[in-house]
């Protein structure tokens, strides 16, 4: 696609079908896939330990980055993801997926949204929206609970 030629990319990574389907598209969307910048921000157990639905007590933050860097590295060795740079932090995500898009002064953002509603929302905050609001470049954001998003936007 001419469009994204030359552009870099940010793609918010929580392991999660949607996160997996927006790198997948992402890739689709330009021809240089070492534009592509995919990450994973590692919440901060100060934070996780107000999350009352984490599954795990919090561990220390180092270790957490540790962990989540190897899974990474592992989840990105197949041989269409080999050119995507990745990147692992400790903090806010919103702050750090629009830290990270205006440091290597991308082009867009594609990020799915979870639908997270009521307490969750409440609780947890819109990671979504909180990229929206302190992000510098456009963000696309894949809606809807399909992992399918080429087909969601065909259909429109």
């Amino acid at each position: 696609m001419e469009y994204f030629e030359n552009s870099t990319l940010v793609v918010p990574f929580d392991f999660s079908e949607q996160s997996i389907s927006a790198v997948e598209f992402t890739l689709d969307l330009i021809d240089e896939k070492s534009q592509v910048h995919v990450i994973h921000v590692v919440e901060s157990s100060l934070l996780a330990s107000m999350d009352m639905a984490s599954p795990m007590p919090p561990i220390l933050d180092q270790e957490q980055l540790k962990i989540m860097l190897e899974k990474m590295e592992t989840f990105f060795q197949d041989a269409r993801f080999r050119q995507v740079k990745q990147h692992c932090v400790v903090g806010d995500p919103g702050y750090e997926i629009a830290h990270l898009a205006e440091r290597e002064q991308a082009n867009l953002i594609v990020m799915p949204s979870h639908g997270r509603t009521g307490l969750d929302r409440l609780l947890l905050g819109s990671v979504t929206e909180r990229v929206l609001r302190l992000s510098h470049c456009p963000t696309l954001v894949l809606k809807g609970e399909s992992a399918n998003y080429e087909s969601d936007l065909l259909s429109d």
